[in-house]
């Protein structure tokens, strides 16, 4: 691409960046950031780091933004980062979908290296930087850029936010009338409008489709060589996923159903988790088959089940999106005999908290035999709190503080 091309293309993202009044709450950390190291945003595709890249780009009078995807194959980043920098005098460089990059490590070390200039770069998928990332822990930090928690996407309706809760303060229900008010939006929030481009169209399930068709078709081809019989399975192994009951979605039933080696599984699900489609959440407890609960993205499984069949698997995704999005440490639990147990259990040591989550009817018959000491709590569809029950929604008042999972 000739660079006429790309400093008109980054023209345009600066003006596009600068026709929203609303932002992230990562523009800020990115605003402020003042370290040599470099800033990577990784996140799913759909949940707005090229706006907030076009946004920072608009605060800026010396950074250019360039979306990978429009180069040519064989461009030689690091010169076009140099002869920019040189000639034109950029010193932040705002790149957009880095896992297009064949070798990102080598390009970023050379950089840090070699010339004074700052990057922020965003990626859909993690895949590359966690398999290099002890190369890159000290020239790249991660801000992870997650879907919308609930709290965010009330603001972006344009409705008065509640203060964030405490994970304390909400075991000990200490939330407020203003906090339950926004009750009658959550269906909203759980059908798809916690994603960015939820702003932007009207009908979200095609957007969500072909994000999805995005990370088979093309994303994940990129990272691993796999043929066309590979990507349909994995889009099968997606199928699947959502299609079950999240009791009976395992890789060992993955490989069951689809016939596939349990071994070939496991690697479909890395890939997909690596692309922030599928959770794996690991297990406490003693089995022999210490397997993970596979979990979803929210809302992805409503592109195969319709809302009121989808609504058990969606309560569960919603809860660990709010867990992750709170840097909460939890597992599931998983019985010797395989026994139905509650759904996770958060925290470590004197702070666990036993949970389960389910509709308004949802009773405590989960936590028999569950040790006397261990809190427990159901979080619910009903409104009002009472014997340790709490409404689910409330979780996503959570105070944020994502950290990078594998």
């Amino acid at each position: 691409m000739e660079l006429e091309q790309i400093l008109h293309l980054s023209t345009l993202a600066k003006a596009q960046g600068g026709g929203g009044a609303l932002f992230r709450t990562e523009f800020r950390q990115i605003i402020l950031h003042k370290d040599k190291v470099f800033l990577a945003l990784l996140g799913p595709r759909g949940v707005g780091k090229t706006m907030l890249l076009k946004q920072v780009h608009s605060q800026s009078n010396d950074s250019i933004y360039i979306s990978l995807d429009t180069l040519e194959p064989d461009t030689d980043l690091f010169l076009l980062v140099q002869k920019l920098n040189q000639e034109f005098k950029f010193k932040k460089f705002l790149l957009d979908e880095v896992h297009y990059l064949e070798d990102i490590n080598r390009f970023l070390k050379m950089i840090f290296d070699s010339l004074e200039v700052e990057i922020v770069f965003s990626s859909s998928v993690a895949l590359k930087l966690v398999e290099s990332a002890h190369d890159l822990s000290r020239r790249v930090k991660v801000i992870p850029t997650l879907p919308f928690t609930f709290r965010e996407f009330l603001k972006f309706q344009s409705v008065p936010v509640p203060p964030a809760i405490s994970w304390e303060d909400l075991l000990e229900s200490n939330f407020t009338a203003e906090h339950i008010a926004h009750a009658p939006l959550f269906n909203k929030y759980l059908m798809g409008h916690n994603y960015a481009f939820s702003l932007e169209v009207d009908d979200i399930m095609p957007a969500l489709r072909a994000n999805l068709e995005k990370v088979i078709g093309y994303d994940i081809p990129r990272l691993r060589s796999l043929n066309i019989d590979e990507l349909n399975k994995i889009k099968k192994v997606f199928q699947f996923i959502a299609r079950a009951p999240v009791s009976d979605v395992s890789p060992s039933s993955i490989s069951n159903n689809l016939k596939i080696t349990r071994y070939k599984a496991c690697q479909y699900l890395e890939l997909l988790e690596q692309a922030f489609i599928v959770r794996q959440v690991q297990p406490r407890g003693t089995n022999v088959m210490r397997e993970p609960k596979i979990l979803l993205t929210l809302p992805y499984r409503l592109l195969e089940l319709p809302y009121k069949n989808a609504i058990g698997g969606l309560r569960e995704d919603f809860a660990t999106s709010c867990f992750i999005s709170a840097g909460m440490d939890f597992s599931y639990l998983k019985s010797i005999r395989g026994e139905k147990t509650p759904d996770f259990i958060v925290g470590k040591g004197t702070t666990e908290v036993v949970i389960e989550i389910g509709g308004s009817g949802k009773t405590f018959r989960q936590f028999k035999g569950m040790p006397e000491k261990l809190k427990k709590v159901i979080f619910s569809d009903q409104l009002e709190a009472s014997n340790s029950k709490i409404p689910l929604f409330l979780l996503g008042y959570l105070e944020s503080c994502p950290v990078p999972r594998r």
